[in-house]
């Protein structure tokens, strides 16, 4: 990781780096450290033994780092500070480098000499107060920016930092008010506008009682950019988000079409467009945007990875894996794409293919619930009921850890049905009730629970309400109809269940065996043989059975 990158990721309040070097006023770039300041005019002896082991120790850092130690070399540099704390040019340095590696305690250090000294600028200032933020040093930090704003009352970076760390705090309030300071201050450029509504969108996020005010504040920040109109793809793609931040997705349509038809090509717009293409649904949008996105770069992995998720949910398996393998391809620490991979292999009947996408990822990336429950369904339907039961445990114990939502009325469905079908009939019930604790009116646990115990001839009448129940929620499922009609035909009542079974027949695109089965059970004890024979032949001609096999036997 570079050392850009390290810092930016160290800052836990937020702040971009953009924000950062706007409020010091300096580059993020470093250059070779500057040498302690040459003496001043009439020092007594100690102070010039002082700067002597400064200049010292500052050029045993320079021999260091042209060596490439750059450990050795802030050694020496911090021994200089430590004889010459007013160097602010090498505190600021060495601080970043600080930073860099990780180590913002000695960041703290060196930079709280230097911003205790009278004349400390700004600069070292500011970076001290995300040294404490970082440290968690919060009050710290709000008397280090309360003082910068005495001294500088019109810089907005540091109404921002100071409303940033109030968030932090869950000051709410406070953050409200610093943010309205700001906006009394002269706002001359549309970035500036554009990060004080980002800010107001934190607090209302933070204090729901707060919302609608801000929310009204922040779209005034974004109204002021929008009647500006500037042909800037940055601010047009950063309006647009602060428009999608406020709800107002038609708006921020409307301010990226304008982006992408001012002649530049710029991908990021196309991305924007196609995200929210994507989030309402418009599929054949949003896969002309990810198309020119992968026109411009067919390098870049994210339009394959997206065309696959569309494909995905248009149900065409062939095109989705076709384009999740090969974001793969262009990047195999592409996470998200192996688990997409594996539902468009299980979606398509490829079990194996999916189980060796979930293995792939499970070498290359932490545990994670999505995977295991995927890999646990896929063992289910291979009838590797050892494996997925496995799974499904691994699953459980990461949501547990992470996530306990994830163990919703959902999984716990399908562990009741890998149970019963691996023959743990206890097991399976208790999974499937607490999937009806969950969700109480969850008709497919209510249908499968219900013929559960109509099967074996079990609580008959609850099994009843509960299948009446699914069929309510679903008068054209035919499996619910069939539970419906097994149930009554338990319950000896055959004419009733006669009519839910006729129904459950015709509403199936294709023979059902088990249905057809059923269907014959319940015309014989009407006393309708033929008929019975007729739906015991049709249930043979769909799937071979012993059982329904000996029916058509004559007696002996």
């Amino acid at each position: 990781m570079s050392n850009h990158r390290t810092l930016r990721a160290r800052f836990s309040c937020g702040l971009t780096v953009a924000l950062i070097v706007s409020a010091l006023g300096c580059k993020t770039t470093s250059g070779p450290p500057r040498a302690p300041q040459a003496a001043a005019p009439r020092l007594n002896d100690a102070q010039l033994e002082d700067r002597a082991q400064a200049l010292a120790a500052f050029s045993a850092g320079i021999v260091e780092q042209s060596r490439d130690d750059t450990a050795a070399a802030l050694d020496h540099f911090v021994r200089s500070l430590e004889k010459d704390p007013a160097n602010e040019t090498l505190a600021l340095e060495v601080a970043r480098r600080f930073f860099a590696r990780e180590q913002p305690q000695r960041a703290y250090e060196i930079l709280k000499r230097s911003a205790e000294l009278p004349q400390a600028t700004s600069q070292v200032r500011t970076l001290f107060g995300l040294a404490c933020v970082q440290l968690g040093r919060l009050d710290e930090a709000v008397n280090v920016y309360r003082e910068l704003l005495k001294l500088e009352p019109r810089q907005l970076g540091h109404y921002a930092m100071l409303a940033q760390v109030f968030l932090q705090q869950n000051q709410a309030k406070e953050a409200y008010r610093i943010v309205e300071a700001a906006t009394r201050q002269p706002v001359e450029t549309a970035a500036a506008w554009l990060d004080l509504a980002a800010l107001y969108a934190r607090i209302g996020q933070a204090d729901a009682g707060l919302r609608d005010q801000v929310a009204a504040k922040a779209r005034a920040c974004l109204d002021r950019v929008d009647a500006g109109q500037p042909p800037n793809a940055l601010v047009l793609r950063r309006l647009a988000d602060g428009y999608l931040a406020l709800g107002d997705a038609q708006r921020a349509e409307t301010v990226l079409r304008e982006a992408a038809s001012a002649g530049n090509a710029d991908p990021q717009v196309a991305a924007r467009l196609a995200e929210l293409y994507l989030r309402s649904g418009r599929l054949p949008e949003a896969r002309k945007q990810f198309q020119e996105m992968e026109r411009v770069n067919p390098a870049n992995p994210a339009p394959h990875y997206f065309l696959g998720i569309i494909a995905l949910e248009e149900r065409d398996f062939p095109q989705a894996i076709r384009a999740l393998e090969r974001s793969i391809l262009l990047n195999p620490d592409f996470e998200a794409a192996y688990t997409d991979l594996a539902v468009a292999q299980m979606s398509q009947g490829d079990q194996r293919g999916a189980l060796a996408s979930l293995a792939k990822a499970r070498t290359k990336f932490p545990v994670e619930f999505r995977r295991e429950y995927l890999a646990a369904l896929c063992h289910a339907n291979l009838k590797e009921f050892g494996p997925a039961q496995e799974r499904f445990t691994a699953a459980e114990k990461v949501a547990r850890e992470k996530n306990p939502q994830l163990l919703d009325h959902r999984y716990y469905l399908q562990l009741g049905s890998m149970l019963e079908r691996a023959g743990q009939f206890d097991a399976a019930v208790s999974a499937l009730e607490q999937a009806l604790t969950l969700q109480p009116d969850f008709d497919e646990a209510l249908n499968h629970l219900g013929y559960m115990w109509a099967e074996r001839g079990l609580n008959l009448q609850l099994a009843r309400d509960m299948i009446e129940r699914a069929v309510k929620a679903e008068p054209e499922n035919p499996a619910y109809l069939d539970s419906l009609g097994w149930v009554l035909f338990q319950l000896k009542k055959p004419a009733e269940a006669l009519v839910p079974l006729q129904k459950a027949v015709e509403l199936l695109t294709e023979p059902d065996a088990t249905v057809l089965d059923h269907l014959g059970d319940v015309l014989q004890a009407l006393g309708r043989i033929q008929e019975a024979r007729a739906a015991w032949e049709k249930s043979l001609a769909a799937e071979p059975s012993v059982s329904v096999k000996r029916k058509l036997q004559p007696a002996p």
